[in-house]
């Protein structure tokens, strides 16, 4: 069964249009390129183990106390080497400890403007680690032949405080690169528990600390995880 009905000009019918009929093409589904659903499972500060299917940055929190030792990152072993600086600026100076400018051509430097007060401050660095690893830490120690040395602590430890000998020769007349040592106290020059003094950190924030025992200023410090690195002159 059909119809036709006269064309607009009255010359003929149109074509026949048959009742129910269609001229559509089948439709055909075209395969999917999305990739498989990976559940994802993190681990959020309340000890809590979420999994779905989804990336998002916010399934993942870590806590910032900004005390020594602690986490303030994602942590993990190094896998890369990693070498910073830090200035006498970024330094907390108490005591008579003062920030000022080298007379011998050193730059930015942390003086103790009275060494008669020299037990009543310091020279504390705060470095945020951002990595498990072992770190050597070197400092710009001023080396006046026999006045060379520090007394020195990592996060605290050991007490009492460690000899830090800029020069165990005697010699020198300047500002110099030495990497961190321990001298105990009653120990003779050269005399060392550990040479480099490279403590094992995981990553956080950790303490740096220096006073008064021979020399009365100090300039930048480095730290690296590179133990063949040795600072340019």
């Amino acid at each position: 069964m059909g119809a036709q009905v006269c064309k607009v000009d009255g010359s003929g019918y149109d074509a026949c249009e048959c009742a129910g009929a269609t001229t559509d093409e089948p439709t055909t589904a075209e395969p999917t390129t999305a990739e498989p659903t990976t559940n994802v499972t993190a681990t959020t500060t309340d000890g809590t183990t979420t999994t779905d299917g989804t990336t998002s940055a916010d399934t993942t929190t870590t806590d910032t106390t900004g005390e020594p030792g602690t986490s303030t990152g994602v942590g993990g072993e190094c896998m890369d080497t990693v070498t910073f600086e830090l200035l006498p600026s970024e330094a907390t100076l108490s005591g008579d400890w003062m920030l000022t400018m080298s007379m011998l051509g050193e730059g930015e430097i942390a003086n103790l403007m009275s060494p008669m007060n020299a037990n009543e401050g310091s020279i504390l660095y705060q470095p945020e680690i951002p990595c498990d690893d072992t770190w050597y830490i070197w400092a710009r120690v001023l080396d006046q032949g026999s006045n060379d040395s520090y007394l020195a602590t990592l996060d605290g430890q050991p007490m009492p405080s460690a000899i830090f000998e800029g020069d165990c020769t005697g010699q020198g007349n300047g500002y110099k690169w030495t990497a961190l040592n321990w001298r105990e106290m009653g120990a003779n020059s050269c005399d060392y528990v550990e040479d480099p003094w490279a403590p094992t950190w995981a990553a956080g924030v950790h303490e740096i600390e220096f006073e008064y025992r021979e020399a009365a200023a100090m300039g930048r410090i480095l730290i690296t995880n590179d133990p063949d690195l040795v600072p340019d002159p």
